[in-house]
């Protein structure tokens, strides 16, 4: 079985993109696609079983977090 997940962040897509990118590629369970879109940046997984999607979203939700704090260090 395969699983989708898709997470649509607004903000600072530069910093956001610079965060994540490093991330961006595919491994043996799961692939990870990061897309700038207007507005918006796009993150989307896709993983082989649950615990690969597991995984991805919190390593993906730490990031964000991380985003965040960097943000509100810049203002």
């Amino acid at each position: 079985m395969r699983y989708k997940a898709i997470f649509q962040v607004e903000g600072n897509q530069e910093l956001l993109y610079k965060c994540l990118s490093q991330e961006q590629d595919k491994k043996d369970r799961f692939e990870l696609k990061i897309r700038k879109r207007p507005k918006m940046l796009e993150i989307i997984m896709l993983a082989d079983d649950h615990i690969a999607l597991k995984a991805i979203t919190n390593s993906m939700s730490k990031m964000l977090e991380l985003y965040e704090r960097l943000e509100k260090i810049e203002l």
